[in-house]
């Protein structure tokens, strides 16, 4: 008998997916890797990362880059900020 692997884990064209529930959030996301054992780790640190957000209140890590992205796309119908960037 063979080890069985994880559940939510479906192989799609030689690449590993990620296809589960943890905690209430669904994660539906390619592992970018052919290998089993690989992928397993990728699924076992999304799980970790969910779990410590969810119990803990662990906020992700962003850069400055990121925070001023979201942060023009959020407010892009404001005027005021229109009018300061325009191109």
């Amino acid at each position: 008998m063979g080890r069985k692997r994880t559940p939510g884990l479906y192989k799609r064209k030689g690449v590993w997916h990620i296809d589960k529930q943890i905690l209430g959030q669904r994660i539906c996301e390619s592992t970018r890797t052919a290998s089993l054992a690989e992928a397993e780790q990728v699924v076992a640190k999304r799980t970790e990362e969910i779990r410590q957000i969810k119990i803990f209140g662990v906020r992700q890590k962003r850069s400055f880059e990121e925070a001023a992205e979201r942060y023009v796309a959020f407010n892009k119908t404001n005027r005021q900020l229109s009018e300061t960037y325009k191109s």
